[in-house]
């Protein structure tokens, strides 16, 4: 259904929100749209937990845009971290990195943030 998902990063959160409600509406599901930018998923900190494993490559950086952004990558449990680092796009894992430092800076979930900036520094995945 979505081919050129790139084209996605043109447009902010409420936007793809819209675009994901016609989607329900023409074809009953914007799970596809979801995978792509869970930050406009209905309870997007744990639709993110549900991206199947085959889709965490595909996430768009911009859904880790913000204080959002943020909550969404600390949710994100090491295996999809490790995923994440071998299948994801070098503005994906930048993406995800930037959110954890932000959150370490900013005190958001600090504690979980520094765990998974040393899993990322270590990890061969992210290498």
């Amino acid at each position: 259904m979505l081919q050129d998902t790139y084209s996605l990063s043109r447009y902010n959160t409420h936007q793809i929100k819209a675009f994901a409600k016609l989607l329900e509406l023409e074809y009953g599901i914007a799970t596809s749209l979801y995978n792509r930018r869970p930050d406009a998923a209905p309870n997007p900190t744990e639709y993110v937990s549900r991206i199947p494993e085959d889709e965490l490559g595909d996430i768009q950086p911009d859904a880790l845009a913000g204080r959002l952004g943020i909550n969404l990558a600390i949710h994100f449990s090491q295996r999809q971290l490790e995923i994440i680092g071998q299948t994801g796009t070098p503005e994906l894992k930048e993406a995800i990195i930037i959110a954890f430092q932000y959150a370490v800076q900013y005190g958001i979930h600090e504690s979980v943030a520094h765990q998974q900036l040393a899993y990322i520094s270590h990890s061969p995945a992210w290498q």
